[in-house]
């Protein structure tokens, strides 16, 4: 490997690093996980959250959590136990009702 290749890949490390920490504190986040579509999100915080708005939150630090993230489900994170946020969709609220096909197709 030649130096000169060397000094790219750590020059493009680093903007990558800075680009990403940039866009974060902007209130864009990026989501390369198949829960949602893969992409660039933008945090609006003005809004309501309301059924079909998706949310970015942080899981509960719990034992659940902590085996998820030592499988590899839950990627490490900024959140309290060292978690990733998630992105979910919001599909009720308080005094919703909910329910669900025998196949979990949600009615």
């Amino acid at each position: 490997m030649s130096r000169r290749f060397a000094v790219g890949v750590w020059c493009a490390a680093i903007l990558t690093t800075v680009a990403t920490t940039v866009a974060g504190t902007a209130g864009w986040r990026i989501n390369a996980t198949p829960s949602l579509p893969v992409g660039l999100w933008r945090v609006d915080t003005a809004g309501a959250a309301t059924p079909g708005v998706v949310v970015e939150l942080c899981p509960p630090d719990s034992e659940p959590f902590r085996l998820a993230r030592e499988r590899g489900y839950v990627p490490a994170g900024s959140c309290p136990g060292g978690y990733q946020p998630l992105f979910k969709p919001i599909v009720a609220q308080a005094g919703d009702t909910v329910e669900l096909d025998v196949d979990g197709t949600r009615r």
